[in-house]
């Protein structure tokens, strides 16, 4: 696996204050987000992306790295890697009309997302 963080999460208390706060911030364009319910995310150079996930119990403080795969196959492969090094599996991949991503954790209880997007 090639190293290579490709997106960053934090949690917001209220999403449309930290998207109005972050959206003024980067003057970023309308075509370079993707609005959800849950989530905003901001799509920058370099395939490197800033996502405001709305506060499902983790601390504000707290934030959650991506490793973005090539396929779906890489995920399930990761996740093995992740187990045989010690880490912890929090949710098995699911897939949705857009990804295949599962989260995990490394042994200090940092969060991690592996996805591959269709």
């Amino acid at each position: 696996m090639e190293p290579r963080i490709s997106s960053v999460t934090i949690f917001v208390d209220d999403l449309s204050r930290s998207f109005e706060f972050y959206r003024r911030l980067f003057e970023i364009p309308h075509e370079q987000m993707v609005i959800h319910e849950d989530h905003v995310a901001f799509f920058f150079e370099n395939d490197l992306s800033l996502v405001l996930l709305e506060n499902v119990g983790a601390k504000a403080s707290q934030m959650m790295l991506t490793h973005a795969a090539e396929f779906a196959d890489d995920v399930d492969a990761i996740l093995q890697r992740v187990v045989a090094a010690g880490g912890q599996v929090v949710q098995w991949p699911e897939k949705d009309a857009s990804s295949y991503a599962a989260l995990f954790e490394d042994p200090d209880g940092h969060l991690w997302e592996a996805i591959a997007w269709m």
